[in-house]
């Protein structure tokens, strides 16, 4: 009910004030039909009396016989009063009923002036039947009333003046006589209902803002009293603790998880001081400072922020917490509420996973050496068999050397030592013997040539191996270490790992390098991430055909401190849904990849603040891969 009175007062206030005027003004016309009634009922019985004793000796003298009039008061007062009292007690409160009334009750006036033989003093039951309707506070009902006594006095009067008046004699204006006066009475009782009525809709207003006050009172309460059990609701199934303070700093709320957390029954904890509580020792001198500065200023470090601190176990444990403090302001001094969390287990976690993440980033790494080794293998294997070339070249021309033929020259010569210018000259053998041996000595000396350019190309491969091998040695060294490197170089360093391979599928290097300054970074991730990604292009321009390009480039871009190392094949290209996917573990597209290469790649970019991006038009478009690092320049550090 109260809600409805809310609701109703909300939407329109008059028609609440109009409901209850309309609810007592029924009440006063239920109640008045009853009074009148009763009061009827009573004056029948009197005008019967009024008929037996004192109509017989009004109309008869000294005798006192039945009269007739007993008579008429017994059937007409009957019938006068039986239907008001029928209506007022079938249909209390209706206009029917106290118009009903009025006229009964007026024509009950005329009968008892009637029976009493029209005496004065009986005239005034009209002025008191009157002052009764009045209590209806409908000045209509006097209207009602006053209209039947004009019209009975004016009638009975003309036509029966000694019933009315007590005298045959009567002028026949008297009538507006004892009308001016039922009219001057009826002055002030309607003056008096229009000032009840009014006074009614002032008490049904007040009582109509009682109400909805009441209402909303109650409305209130009901809705204090839900918060409150959600309020304790929420505080008994909350995960995290929920713990109140006052301006003192003592404990006011402490929920369960807050038990389960800090080991301390809430009677335990209520009333206490927070920081000697669940504050460490070393802790608490900063924690009351910052309690009263905010208390004085209404700043503090803590209040409408998450951050993380250490608390204290009811064992005398130190552990660590998420914290967040809001503050409750009331009238009075505020309260605070603070949220914590226990990050025990959130800090374990991390830390496994940084673990986890570390031997990943590790086994990358061995992963990216394996990869740089295997190029660097592959390089080797190439010129090893470049100088197994060269070697057997020269073992051949060895082998074919006719240097036996200098040795028996040589001792046919030391036979005819005693006449070597005859035998050279007479002998058809030793005629021989000098155009053979400049024969000999050309092919002699086109096999040094020979030989001394398959050694120098022996020189050159040893030395390209000693190359690979100490940037391999130089790499490995460097591994995990920032140094200051010049891009460019890393870009050729990784290029010559690849050079044999690109050569043998006859690939076209461009090289696109802009002017980058030295940056402190780790060479070693630099270099595996590329030699990987110029592998992979060498592979993808190997299953396409047409053009074989390979660009590199090396730029910056100074508003946004970012250095690029991009590798642009002429390739297969790469399918637009496998383009957020080429970076997972385990993804490729070659049959015998593992799927790690990249991956490890793009962990490696992150390790060092950067990105590794792929982008690509399609299938059969190629496929550039971009390498976004921060300009870390040695010149800034410095």
């Amino acid at each position: 009910m109260s809600r409805e009175i809310v609701s109703a007062t909300a939407k329109d206030p008059a028609l609440r004030v109009e409901a209850v005027f309309r609810h007592q003004q029924q009440n006063i016309f239920r109640q008045t039909d009853r009074l009148f009634a009763g009061l009827m009922l009573f004056q029948w019985l009197a005008c019967i009396v009024a008929a037996f004793w004192i109509s017989p000796k009004t109309w008869t003298g000294l005798s006192s016989a039945v009269h007739p009039h007993l008579w008429a008061a017994v059937i007409i007062g009957g019938g006068i009063v039986s239907f008001p009292v029928i209506l007022a007690f079938t249909r209390p409160g209706t206009p029917l009923t106290r118009h009903a009334v009025a006229v009964g009750q007026m024509l009950c006036s005329a009968l008892l002036i009637h029976v009493t033989g029209g005496r004065i003093e009986t005239h005034f039951h009209v002025f008191g039947s009157l002052a009764f309707l009045a209590f209806y506070r409908d000045w209509r009902v006097l209207i009602s009333g006053s209209v039947v006594v004009a019209l009975d006095h004016f009638l009975r009067g003309l036509y029966w003046p000694e019933s009315v008046y007590g005298t045959v004699l009567a002028s026949q204006w008297r009538w507006l006589e004892h009308g001016a006066w039922v009219i001057f009475e009826d002055v002030f009782l309607i003056k008096s209902c229009i000032k009840g009525e009014v006074e009614m809709w002032e008490i049904a207003e007040r009582q109509a803002q009682l109400e909805a006050s009441h209402a909303t009172v109650e409305q209130n309460l009901l809705v204090l009293r839900e918060s409150e059990a959600r309020k304790a609701a929420i505080l008994e199934s909350a995960l995290d603790c929920v713990i109140t303070i006052d301006h003192c700093g003592r404990i006011v709320e402490f929920n369960p998880a807050a038990e389960a957390t800090f080991g301390y029954s809430r009677a335990e904890v209520l009333g206490q001081e927070l920081a000697e509580k669940l504050i460490p020792p070393t802790l608490r001198y900063a924690h009351r400072n910052d309690f009263a500065n905010y208390l004085a200023t209404g700043h503090g470090p803590g209040i409408g922020r998450r951050v993380e601190m250490t608390s204290m176990h009811a064992s005398g444990r130190e552990f660590p917490v998420e914290l967040s403090i809001s503050v409750v302001q009331l009238d009075g001094p505020p309260l605070f509420t603070a949220y914590l969390r226990d990050l025990t287990d959130r800090k374990r976690v991390e830390a496994e996973r940084e673990e986890l993440n570390h031997q990943l980033l590790e086994t990358s790494r061995r992963v990216g050496m394996a990869d740089v080794a295997t190029s660097v293998l592959h390089n080797v294997g190439n010129v090893l068999n470049s100088v197994n070339v060269s070697a057997g070249l020269v073992i051949s021309t060895l082998r074919q050397s006719p240097y036996q033929d200098v040795g028996r020259i040589s001792k046919l010569l030391e036979e005819h030592a005693d006449d070597l210018g005859s035998y050279l000259r007479v002998d058809p053998k030793g005629r021989q013997i000098p155009a053979y041996l400049a024969k000999l000595a050309g092919h002699f000396e086109e096999q040094h040539l020979q030989a001394g350019r398959e050694l120098q190309s022996l020189d050159q491969q040893i030395e390209h191996i000693k190359q690979i091998i100490s940037m391999q040695q130089n790499v490995a060294r460097s591994r995990g270490l920032r140094e200051p490197i010049v891009l460019k170089e890393v870009m050729e360093q990784a290029l010559s790992i690849n050079t044999a391979g690109l050569g043998r599928h006859q690939v076209e290097v461009v090289r696109e390098y802009s002017e980058v300054p030295e940056v402190m970074i780790d060479k070693h991730q630099v270099l595996q991430i590329l030699v990987n990604l110029i592998s992979n292009a060498k592979h993808a321009m190997n299953q396409a055909d047409g053009l074989r390009r390979l660009t590199l480039r090396v730029g910056m871009e100074t508003s946004t401190g970012v250095v690029r190392l991009e590798v642009q094949d002429t390739g297969v290209g790469i399918k637009p849904e496998y383009l957020t996917r080429i970076f997972g573990q385990g993804f490729t597209t070659k049959s015998d990849g593992h799927g790690f290469g990249l991956h490890s790649g793009a962990l490696a970019a992150k390790t060092m603040n950067g990105t590794l991006i792929a982008e690509s038009d399609g299938e059969g478009c190629g496929a550039i891969f971009r390498l976004e690092l921060p300009l870390h320049a040695v010149e800034a550090i410095a």
